[in-house]
């Protein structure tokens, strides 16, 4: 692995993969602060950090097309070789997301783009796994503050990982024959309701002002016999963004609606 990579090689049975490894995490050091303006929404204070001591920017460079948030990495990966052992790479992603005036944001979904390589003689193990904890916090409905935030957890999609938690997806030798060198890409996507969790809570409007925050994992793990490496090379985040109803147009909304009800009752009676 390249220089100042945080890795801690360790002997495994295979049965017992996961459960035997113990990593001494440092404290993050955060990368220096950025804001991009989109069509519709400001991204504020954008900032990525690892627990596992790699070295920053992991993600890369940000840069806006429309209204999404585009990096393209080169150097966010794990491997582990034939010796066996276990290699983590842990990037904490964090922004302030804004609409700008006049709308509101109603969902946002994050995507992650990479590949991985399995290989290993019979019986030997090797796996690749991504994990994604994330959460959005809503701060303003309308451009007015909340008194308390509201929390919006994602759902989750794979392509080629088959689901290995409530965070995770991963692939595995055990599902190729023994001997196989396999070779995928790979795709994950978040999905946050934002309309779906304000409306849970009863509250109308849209939402104006957001918190993102994710830990976004790579691990690559083999008994003695097996490699697998795995690297990401597109992460994206797209927001959805409506504009705000003027209230001139709630209140035609509203007396055409009134209109209708009145026409009924006319007819009714």
């Amino acid at each position: 692995m390249c220089a100042g990579k945080f890795v801690r090689r360790v002997a495994v049975c295979a049965c017992a993969l996961l459960s035997m490894v113990v990593f001494s995490l440092s404290a993050p050091a955060d990368t220096i602060p950025v804001t991009l303006a989109g069509a519709n929404v400001v991204y504020e204070d954008i900032v990525e950090s690892s627990h596992a001591g790699d070295p920053e920017p992991l993600f890369g460079s940000p840069s806006v097309v429309g209204d999404s948030l585009v990096f393209y990495p080169t150097g966010f990966y794990a491997q582990s070789g034939a010796s066996g052992g276990v290699d983590l790479t842990d990037g904490l992603l964090k922004f302030r997301l804004k609409a700008t005036s006049g709308f509101g944001i109603t969902s946002l979904q994050f995507s992650d783009f990479g590949g991985y390589s399995l290989a290993g003689t019979a019986g030997a193990t090797g796996i690749v796994q991504v994990s994604t904890p994330a959460v959005i916090e809503i701060t303003k409905v309308d451009g007015v503050a909340l008194a308390s935030s509201i929390l919006v957890s994602p759902t989750r999609t794979y392509t080629n990982l088959a689901p290995s938690g409530p965070t995770s997806g991963q692939d595995s030798l055990a599902n190729y024959p023994p001997f196989s060198l396999v070779s995928n890409d790979w795709t994950t996507t978040l999905t946050f309701d934002i309309a779906g969790a304000l409306a849970a809570k009863g509250i109308s409007g849209m939402a104006t002002e957001l918190n993102y925050t994710m830990d976004d994992i790579l691990a690559a793990m083999t008994s003695q016999g097996a490699v697998a490496s795995i690297d990401k090379k597109r992460v994206a985040v797209d927001p959805t963004v409506q504009p705000v109803p003027e209230p001139a147009a709630l209140a035609l909304a509203f007396a055409a609606s009134a209109l209708g009800l009145a026409f009924v009752r006319r007819r009714v009676s």
